[in-house]
């Protein structure tokens, strides 16, 4: 059985990769087309923040299934 933390990061990662998939759809729409600039650029801020930290939290997970391959 997985450790709680590791399962908690891994639940973590699927729920932001679904508010990733949810706020690039909503870029692409009329309504966010009707926000102010800097709505929008707050929410591409957004969207970069959580790419990047999705891809830390990547990192962790194959540092645990794979730890003889991770650079430290």
């Amino acid at each position: 059985m997985r450790e709680e933390w590791k399962q908690r990061v891994l639940e973590e990662k699927k729920q932001l990769d679904e508010r990733i998939v949810n706020l690039d759809a909503f870029v692409l729409t009329s309504e966010f087309d009707d926000l102010h600039e800097k709505e929008q650029v707050r929410l591409g801020q957004q969207s970069l923040y959580m790419k990047k930290y999705k891809s830390v939290l990547q990192l962790r997970i194959t540092a645990w299934r794979y730890p003889e391959q991770v650079v430290r």
